[in-house]
């Protein structure tokens, strides 16, 4: 990529950048990597019209290098998820609880189908289903409802066996109620 005056663009870079669009800001600094330019706040943006900063002051290089560190420890943090062993999809318990990859909990319920009853829509949805929980909630005390169930066709990346539960018999039902009096009614079988 070259900036305004023709100049190539290398990663490390320091640049100025200017945003077009209804929301953006309108021109901040930042650190050229790849084909993007990430800013102070850490937000990765693609911007056309770049100006290369050649001889950068003191406060730019202090910039730059806070951009640079936020950088390399959000490397750091991607290859160490990616080097953790998760559980293969086969090795899944229906009414196991794992650990996810970021700590969180979920209770697999198997491959299933999801019936999605909302005002008058239907919608179905087959796969690995799992129920978000919270650490309070590792009892299963607490009622679900539909907005902690998830359809993948995959698997989620989970990384610990935490307990097996025992599961009442399927079809399982959620029935709720939003704030406007719409009913939901949720199938899993």
């Amino acid at each position: 990529m070259k900036d305004i005056l023709g100049r190539e663009l290398q990663d490390g870079d320091i640049c100025v950048g200017k945003g077009t669009g209804r929301n953006v800001i309108g021109m901040s600094i930042g650190v050229w990597y790849g084909n993007s330019m990430t800013d102070e706040d850490g937000c990765k943006r693609h911007m056309r019209d770049l100006f290369k900063v050649v001889n950068p002051s003191d406060d730019e290089l202090e910039i730059a290098n806070e951009i640079k560190s936020r950088l390399r420890e959000q490397e750091e943090e991607k290859e160490k998820k990616r080097q953790i062993k998760t559980i293969p999809l086969k090795d899944l318990v229906v009414g196991g609880i794992y650990k996810g990859i970021n700590g969180e909990y979920y209770l697999y319920l198997g491959n299933k189908i999801v019936s999605n009853e909302y005002r008058d829509a239907l919608m179905e949805e087959k796969g690995n289903c799992f129920i978000h929980i919270s650490n309070a909630n590792m009892e299963l005390k607490r009622m679900f409802n539909s907005t902690d169930i998830e359809v993948l066709k995959g698997c989620k990346k989970l990384v610990e066996h935490i307990k097996t539960v025992e599961l009442k018999k399927f079809p399982i039902v959620i029935e709720s109620c939003s704030p406007l009096d719409y009913k939901r009614k949720l199938t899993i079988r």
